[in-house]
């Protein structure tokens, strides 16, 4: 919620590119945290392998929770921009983007070590923000 009044408190253009990078943030960092815990606990061998692992099931958990979430309340955001962009690729790129994100949490928290956390959590929302621009660039350049 506080996300929406901050946009609102933007001209239009400035509201949508903060929401979609503070929403990525959040997405970044729910993905990661499971990642972090079992790293930082040491509950696994910190490795490349184990890294590529978690972030693929981290990943894919986030996908399919988000599409569940989404089928609840389609109706209500099919006719906005983020409704139709949420349906672009036919859902191919948005797996491949929580993967990706999650992917590169999890390989910056095993080489950056577990202090770096945020760094990795960062790159992460960098590139989720980046895809999510880039489908609203019509919106925002139009």
């Amino acid at each position: 919620m506080i996300l929406i009044v901050l946009m609102f408190n933007f001209p239009i253009r400035v509201g949508i590119v903060v929401f979609i990078f503070f929403a990525a943030l959040i997405e970044e960092v729910v993905k990661s945290v499971g990642i972090y815990t079992v790293f930082s606990r040491k509950m696994s061998p910190v490795d490349t392998r184990t890294a590529i692992k978690a972030g693929i099931y981290s990943g894919t958990g986030f996908f399919i929770g988000e599409k569940l979430i989404l089928l609840a309340v389609i109706a209500g955001i099919a006719g906005s921009v983020f409704g139709s962009a949420m349906g672009i690729g036919l859902l191919v790129f948005p797996f491949a983007l929580h993967v990706t994100g999650a992917v590169i949490s999890a390989l910056g928290i095993r080489y950056l070590g577990t202090g770096k956390y945020f760094i990795s959590v960062l790159l992460a929302t960098i590139v989720h923000a980046g895809y999510n621009l880039y489908l609203v660039r019509g919106v925002l350049f139009a």
